[in-house]
């Protein structure tokens, strides 16, 4: 089968072989015996159609590259910021004691410019005549100016800075150095005859350049560093040795020659005068670049200065709003600085003050003897193990008072069995609150009661207005229903008869607003301060309930 499929192909190929003979040329391969012409590089090739083509149509060519430089140029940089340029900048500098005659700071200036500059131009130097004079001697002549001038050494002498006419080991260093590594020490006439270009271009070109241009790198890739490594070795063996231990080095007067050392220049002085016809010129005459300078970098401090005090002032505001009361955002809102929390074994110290100064003060609790430490402790600890929520309210306090004291707590409230949750009574729960007395009628017994009726019934709807902040393991202990199911909620008020009207309000707080009804009153129950007590027993319905029936 596979020798048939061979010879059906081949048969079909002996069809096609006939094909003009323009396409069999044109596939071929260019032989190698078809003349220079067709070997020619791609550069040869462009100089042969330039020189066939027309002088007029290569200058159009030559003007519209140009062009199309120019334009990429000005659209590289038409987006560029350069606020030092703006009229608003040049206000900033002409205000300020730089360009202030009367300042000592403008007067210091002015005794600067007065100083007569020192020259250490060469006498014997000679300009060549004309600006055709041959540049290799004139680079010569003033290579040799600057290497005639007297040498100075500098060292530091038990702290102080001597001068020497003769050079020390450390300055002969980097000579001797460079001379082992093969360094350049200069060009002769012959490499700067060559190294000296005729400029192609004038001052009225306009060049671009980016400052802010650099390739991209990382040194973390190994192409990186040997790039790198390269470009030093190779960067090492051109540089030049170039002897700096000369006064016209440090005071400016020597100039790099951008080949291999240093050069005294013989440019000629000239003197420049302002235009006192022109207006521009007679008000800001005395005006200098050194002024404007020192105006800038004054400007520039007196904008840090106002950044630094307007943060400083953010924070203050920000330090004072975190110490006063958080500002009423709605009627549920309470008034004291307070949130709610689970209670915690570090509050043992504070709610024991509370217990007691309740047990004795007050007759809305049972208790008669004053609590310890592990009785507060034992409290806690049944509330956890029957699933029952004890809420207190902390006092909010700012990160820069907080230390390692315990929160001040402003109220309590907490839910306990009637007898116990293995009697008929497990579904009923008693509820208390207590709230410090100087924190009364501040909202914070009202945060207390819609929390507590939050987590013991959930078909309670919150009001909210506070912010209540518990751990991962009491999250969910602490929401809508709790942990354990409840039918009654149950508030028993006890209180001297004659004292009755001193504690109406409470029943009235709790019907109106929580839909509590009160279920009995015992007269005479109950004994404290020597006094017969009127029991009261406020109750509220939790669930759904038919018939007496509790629904599962």
């Amino acid at each position: 089968m596979q020798n048939g499929r061979s010879d059906s192909r081949t048969n079909i190929s002996v069809k096609r072989e006939p094909a003009p003979q323009s396409r069999e040329v044109n596939t071929r391969r260019p032989s190698a015996d078809k003349g220079p012409s067709q070997n020619k590089p791609h550069s040869d090739v462009l100089k042969d159609l330039q020189k066939s083509a027309p002088q007029e149509t290569l200058e159009e060519l030559k003007r519209l590259q140009q062009k199309i430089v120019v334009k990429a140029h000005q659209n590289r940089f038409k987006d560029l910021d350069t606020p030092s340029t703006n009229p608003e900048a040049l206000i900033k500098v002409r205000e300020g004691p730089g360009t202030d005659p009367k300042s000592k700071v403008y007067q210091e200036f002015s005794k600067w410019r007065a100083v007569p500059g020192k020259s250490h131009r060469n006498s014997s130097v000679q300009s060549p005549v004309g600006a055709l004079g041959p540049k290799i001697e004139r680079y010569q002549a003033q290579w040799t100016a600057y290497a005639e001038t007297e040498a100075v050494y500098p060292v530091v002498d038990d702290g102080r800075l001597v001068l020497l006419s003769e050079p020390t080991d450390s300055a002969l260093i980097p000579k001797a150095s460079s001379q082992e590594v093969g360094l350049q020490m200069g060009l002769d006439a012959a490499d700067l005859s060559t190294a000296v270009q005729p400029a192609e271009h004038n001052w009225g070109d306009a060049f671009y350049a980016d400052w802010e241009y650099r390739p991209r790198a990382c040194s973390n890739f190994e192409a990186f560093r040997d790039w790198f490594r390269r470009w030093l070795d190779t960067t090492l063996l051109i540089c030049c040795y170039v002897d700096i231990y000369h006064p016209a080095f440090f005071d400016g007067t020597a100039h790099p020659d951008g080949e291999a050392s240093l050069l005294i220049p013989d440019f000629d002085d000239h003197s420049t005068s302002l235009d006192w016809n022109d207006e521009e010129s007679r008000l800001h005459c005395h005006e200098t670049v050194e002024g404007y300078c020192y105006n800038w970098a004054l400007h520039l401090k007196r904008e840090e200065e106002e950044e630094q005090e307007r943060r400083v002032r953010a924070r203050n505001a920000y330090i004072e709003s975190t110490n006063t009361t958080i500002p009423l955002v709605s009627p549920q809102t309470p008034k004291a600085n307070l949130y709610l929390r689970p209670v915690e074994m570090s509050d043992i110290p504070e709610l024991l003050d509370f217990f007691n100064w309740y047990i004795h003060k007050s007759t809305l609790t049972v208790d008669v003897a004053a609590l310890n430490e592990d009785e507060v402790r034992e409290r806690i600890e049944t509330a956890k193990r029957e699933r029952l929520p004890f809420i207190v309210a902390a006092e909010r306090r700012s990160i820069h008072n907080r230390d390692n004291s315990s929160q001040k707590i402003l109220g309590y409230a907490l839910a306990t069995n009637t007898i116990g949750d293995r009697t008929a009574e497990r579904f009923t729960a008693d509820l208390e609150i207590f709230v410090r007395p100087e924190f009364k009628r501040r909202g914070v017994g009202k945060c207390l009661m819609d929390k507590l009726l939050e987590v013991c019934d959930p078909a309670y709807n919150p009001l909210g207005g506070y912010f209540f902040d518990a751990g991962f393991e009491d999250r969910t202990g602490y929401y809508s229903g709790g942990r354990r199911r409840l039918v009654r909620l149950m508030f028993v008020i006890s209180y001297p008869y004659e004292d009755r009207k001193q504690y109406k309000w409470i029943h009235e707080w709790l019907e109106k607003n929580y839909g509590f009804e009160q279920q009995g009153l015992l007269r005479g129950t109950r004994i404290k301060f020597n006094r017969f007590l009127c029991v009261n027993y406020l109750v509220r319905r939790v669930g759904p309930i038919d018939n007496d029936t509790i629904r599962n």
